[in-house]
């Protein structure tokens, strides 16, 4: 089977090939150091990454709906729901420092994930509340 996953050179070009519109990160709350590392996209969902020595930042966004569209399948200490203003966010990591979220507004499925498998060193609840506002917008 074909890999689905295409490079985009931009996030432009990543809209125009998937179809998903992502706009609206605020990247003051993409941790300090982290550099986009690739934009992926497939019919329907777009993936950024950023990097910083060993960490991974990973935003998802899709039109299609996505079962675990995060793709991270770790257990973690804790599993609660973050309100955010018109949709809530499933989130997984420890109580302090999310690794997994994943929240689906106005009909868009995404997910924020920050060192998946790794409890303990995820992105604090304002992060993921800033960046899932951002990626909410159309």
């Amino acid at each position: 089977m074909k890999n689905p996953w295409k490079k985009a050179a931009s996030l432009k070009e990543a809209e125009k090939l998937s179809g998903v519109i992502f706009a609206g990160i605020d990247t003051a709350y993409i941790p300090a150091g982290m550099q986009e590392s690739g934009i992926f996209c497939m019919n329907g969902l777009i993936e950024i990454r950023y990097r910083r020595e060993d960490d991974v930042l990973i935003l998802r966004k899709s039109i299609l709906e996505i079962d675990n569209i995060s793709g991270d399948y770790n257990q973690y200490p804790s599993a609660y729901l973050l309100p955010s203003g018109s949709f809530s966010i499933k989130c997984r990591g420890t109580t302090d420092l999310i690794n997994t979220a994943e929240f689906h507004p106005f009909g868009a499925y995404c997910s924020i994930s920050c060192n998946p498998g790794k409890p303990g060193r995820g992105l604090p609840p304002f992060h993921i509340l800033s960046i899932a506002e951002g990626m909410s917008k159309f």
